[in-house]
């Protein structure tokens, strides 16, 4: 008997630590996929730019540290955003995670004063506008950075699923089954 009425007395704080595991949950769950998440599509990059001896190198370091800075300053209102809206979803993540890797690299490629740029033996910028390859080779590296933002998107959702799905059946608490 006294040991059930000593349960009893702390019966009551019970609710409140659960409340409690949950909000941190809420915030530990999105703070983890923001550290893992975008460095994970950055090494991805590095891969597909310089291949597996690139990984112990500079770049990798540089690659992630600016995968990281662009998820929480790009990344972290895209997310708070859609979570408020309530469409958290693998397809909502991957396009934002896209969207948010492209975004810099487009507003950095305008050739602004730059009257010649050559890749190798393509030409980029000739006579300060695009040419037709350099515009075939500025889509094709900006799509890479796409890429590899869907990815770390995927894996951001993989992280974070366990908030928005309804008992781990993968299907949004807010979006209708398809």
């Amino acid at each position: 008997m006294q040991a059930q009425g000593q349960n009893f007395r702390y019966a009551p704080i019970f609710p409140v630590l659960r409340a409690l595991q949950g909000t941190m949950k809420h915030i530990l769950i999105p703070i983890i996929g923001f550290l893992i998440a975008p460095p994970v599509g950055a090494l991805v990059w590095v891969l597909v730019e310089g291949g597996v001896g690139e990984i112990v190198s500079g770049i990798t370091v540089w690659a992630v540290l600016v995968s990281i800075v662009l998820g929480s300053v790009l990344g972290l209102p895209t997310y708070l955003y859609l979570r408020s809206k309530q469409f958290i979803s693998i397809i909502s993540l991957s396009i934002g995670g896209a969207v948010i890797s492209m975004l810099p690299w487009v507003l950095l490629s305008h050739p602004g004063s730059t009257t010649k740029s050559v890749v190798g033996q393509t030409i980029i910028i000739e006579n300060g506008s695009y040419t037709t390859e350099g515009i075939i080779y500025q889509a094709k590296f900006i799509a890479k950075f796409g890429l590899c933002g869907a990815i770390s998107g995927i894996v951001f959702w993989l992280i974070v699923r366990s908030l928005v799905t309804s008992k781990g059946t993968g299907r949004s608490k807010a979006a209708p089954v398809l």
